[in-house]
């Protein structure tokens, strides 16, 4: 029961968001409500909800129609250092460091963690935690002193819970890949798909990815469309090389931001004859699809549920009453 809060994070961390500590506490202490939650827990979610914070953010920044795969990667790569840092993890590990690490646990069990290529020890996770704030550390500090065996059993439950959370985390956003299939097949490199890095492509590297994607791209292009593709490759380059202040323009819309969006890149451009050369990028710089985009795809009205799905159901409720009514209708029609 100690770990349920990991199930209904939102709740939680709602409630001690909104409200001072020492309220609940005292809240907690005077009512005595048959929901009270064990110290060690409330502990927990303070201690955790940091760190969730900080993950909400980067999964809220990378989500949309305009993420470009390269920048969503960086971001997932910061989120994985930002929390390894905060909670002292260590990773990812060779194999002589895995080994190493197993064998101190196994002369003592109490060492610390380990999940595949990463591991923290016990002593780091009290350090991580006692970074969180003066309260949780003098609270901590209280619960270690105690004699009491179920106050040092609460100080175990929450040191296991937050280095078990991190390390779950951090292993499981590391396999995090853009997605591909058998046809375009998966890669750790994408093809670049901004104007500015585009011009500091090697030609017959990119004459070789357009014939790589060559019977994907039939689909929507004919021998000239592709042959034109190429053809605006080259004339890009040509402009940018001859054409001042032309580069550093599009390298500064590039950079304008942590997040830059493949239209905010390309805008420089518009009015420009490049239009199949930005076609053919926007296919390459696909993105991890938030849930609300892929219901509204897949919608057969096209449409995704407002901030008040909740009055919808006022709509079953009346379908619930027409049922009803049926009955009795046909009843009078046929009396």
């Amino acid at each position: 029961m100690f770990q349920i809060w990991i199930s209904c994070p939102v709740i939680t961390f709602g409630i001690f968001a909104s409200n001072p500590i020492w309220k609940l506490y005292r809240h907690f202490a005077e009512r005595k409500p048959s929901c009270t939650p064990a110290r060690e827990w409330c502990l927990g979610v303070l201690i955790i909800q940091p760190l969730a914070e900080r993950i909400e953010k980067t999964f809220l920044s990378i989500q949309g129609f305009n993420a470009l795969v390269q920048e969503q990667r960086q971001e997932l790569h910061c989120l994985i250092n930002d929390i390894s840092s905060r909670c002292n993890l260590k990773g990812p590990l060779t194999a002589a460091e895995k080994l190493e690490f197993v064998k101190a646990l196994e002369d003592d069990p109490f060492h610390g963690w380990i999940l595949q290529d990463y591991s923290v020890e016990r002593k780091e996770i009290f350090q991580c935690i006692d970074e969180v704030g003066g309260f949780v550390e003098s609270e901590m500090d209280e619960l270690k002193n105690s004699t009491d065996a179920n106050a040092m059993s609460g100080v175990d439950q929450i040191a296991s819970t937050v280095a078990n959370f991190s390390l779950e985390f951090v292993v499981g956003v590391s396999k995090i890949v853009a997605e591909r299939n058998s046809v375009n097949k998966a890669s750790d490199q994408l093809p670049p798909i901004c104007p500015r890095d585009l011009c500091s492509m090697d030609t017959r590297l990119f004459t070789a990815s357009l014939k790589h994607q060559r019977r994907r791209l039939r689909q929507c292009f004919n021998d000239e469309g592709i042959e034109q593709i190429d053809q605006q490759f080259r004339n890009l380059r040509i402009a940018v090389r001859e054409e001042k202040g032309l580069a550093t323009i599009l390298l500064k819309e590039q950079a304008s931001s942590n997040l830059s969006t493949f239209e905010n890149c390309w805008s420089p451009l518009r009015g420009r004859d490049y239009d199949s050369l930005r076609n053919y990028c926007r296919g390459i710089a696909s993105v991890m699809p938030g849930t609300a985009s892929v219901e509204s795809d897949f919608s057969i009205i096209n449409w995704t549920k407002d901030p008040n799905p909740h009055s919808l159901t006022h709509f079953s409720l009346e379908a619930i009453l027409h049922c009803k009514q049926f009955g009795r209708l046909r009843k009078l029609f046929e009396e």
